[in-house]
């Protein structure tokens, strides 16, 4: 059923549609303040980037590089995110640009693969043009992205969407919370039933390697023990291991696609069970398609709510309607955040 709790003063969420939808839970923007933007780019190890250099040539464009993962698998966050980071630059071409020099945005996709991405840095970085790197998207590809260029290409890397607890910011300059702090946040929102133990579902193996430990942490700070099960696209075994685990939250590390494929194997539940999805999650879709009877979805994203009054999330709405005429989502107001992070520094 929908909840509508205040927890401690983070945003609700009360757009999800059919009510099997427990409300959103976002996380704190003090990082999206520009004292704190500067002070963290200021200790990346990367060169200025080319608008804060002189300006030799005003007639030429400002190039930003963009490193996408454009798998099946990804492709749904890839687009959202791809589109809000396109709406920024559009926005800020028609009102002038950056000293009167236009921004253009390179965008080369990748299958998501490690040589795939290898490939597309060095392409970008042999490219004289390319000022900088930004919103580099999935997890998988930012977090390639960000261990070659701790090799000393100096190409600066601006608010990619990385996620992995492990990683390790060698050449970037992140903006937005990890798994282990999304996961922080929805158990917070769940811990006032004093629930004990937790299923945590990784979709591939890859993930499971790199976030076991972080996630098994996150939940023993709130006194859960929990189980692992990596899907590796057997939702029906994934389905039978959760009924006989009987937890009633299941923590999903995975995709929109991912988590409603699992939601669909579970069935209807006669005893009630709560999804965690994280950041990578598209909401509005799985709100959309609905989910089985007596399970409800805690979802926890990196950006405002789409609804918020603030100012940046009026001129994200009003630019994705005025060049995309898309619905807002939060992947698409991240890639937004992201393009608008970097020209404001």
């Amino acid at each position: 059923m929908l909840e509508d709790t205040d927890f401690e003063g983070l945003s609700r969420w009360r757009n999800a549609k059919p009510p099997s939808f427990a409300p959103m839970t976002y996380l704190p923007h003090n990082l999206l303040k520009r004292r704190t933007l500067l002070r963290g780019l200021a200790a990346a190890p990367c060169a200025q980037l080319a608008w804060a250099q002189p300006n030799t040539n005003a007639a030429k464009p400002i190039v930003l590089g963009q490193i996408v993962d454009a798998s099946q698998d990804q492709q749904d966050i890839t687009k959202d995110f791809v589109v809000g980071a396109r709406a920024a630059v559009m926005e800020l071409n028609q009102s002038g640009g950056i000293k009167a020099r236009q921004l253009s945005l390179n965008v080369v996709e990748t299958d998501g693969s490690e040589a795939a991405v290898t490939r597309a840095l060095a392409q970008l970085t042999a490219d004289p043009r390319t000022a900088g790197l930004l919103g580099s998207v999935s997890d998988g590809v930012a977090g390639t992205v960000n261990a070659r260029l701790g090799n000393g290409s100096g190409l600066c890397h601006c608010a990619p969407w990385l996620m992995s607890d492990s990683a390790q910011l060698t050449g970037s300059f992140d903006v937005f919370a990890s798994r282990s702090a999304q996961l922080h946040f929805a158990l917070k929102a769940l811990s006032v039933m004093q629930l004990k133990q937790a299923a945590v579902v990784f979709a591939r193996e890859a993930d499971a390697r790199t976030q076991s430990e972080s996630l098994a942490n996150a939940l023993r700070q709130f006194g859960l023990s929990g189980s692992v099960k990596i899907a590796a696209n057997d939702w029906r075994a994934t389905a039978a291991w959760l009924a006989a685990n009987q937890s009633p939250i299941v923590v999903m590390v995975g995709g929109t696609p991912e988590l409603i494929a699992l939601a669909q194997a579970m069935g209807p539940q006669t005893r009630h069970r709560f999804i965690v999805g994280l950041a990578d999650v598209n909401m509005q879709a799985i709100a959309e398609l609905g989910l089985p009877k007596g399970i409800s979805l805690v979802g926890t994203q990196v950006v405002p709510a789409l609804n918020a009054g603030v100012p940046l999330v009026r001129t994200f709405r009003s630019a994705l309607q005025r060049y995309f005429d898309e619905p807002p989502t939060a992947q698409s107001l991240a890639g937004y955040l992201s393009a608008r992070t970097t020209i404001d520094l």
